[in-house]
């Protein structure tokens, strides 16, 4: 069967096509980067005692988590292709990065 024809199946007979979920978890994995990157730019800035950076990059930490950790979820049920997996890796050692220094 191809892909095209597969449909999930969902409480109440709701179906939702994988093409439908793929780019649920594409929306995901896209807020996930945009959170990270202003994370990090927040976090370097609140370093240098900008005022406005140390009350937003909490925030945006915050937001990072909770996405990183519906990402987490769709991985153990292995909804996630492997592209999306390496994108969500690479995310990863990005927000690494800048704390380890």
């Amino acid at each position: 069967m191809s892909e095209n024809n597969t449909q999930i199946y969902i409480k109440n007979d709701i179906t939702i096509s994988p093409k439908t979920l793929k780019n649920k978890w594409d929306k995901y994995l896209d807020d996930y980067k945009n959170y990270t990157q202003s994370y990090i730019k927040h976090y370097k800035k609140s370093l240098d005692g900008k005022s406005k950076s140390l009350l937003k990059y909490p925030y945006k930490k915050a937001q990072s988590e909770w996405i990183y950790q519906k990402l987490l979820n769709a991985q153990q049920k292995n909804f996630l292709t492997s592209k999306q997996l390496e994108k969500m890796y690479k995310i990863q050692i990005k927000i690494a990065n800048p704390c380890l220094s």
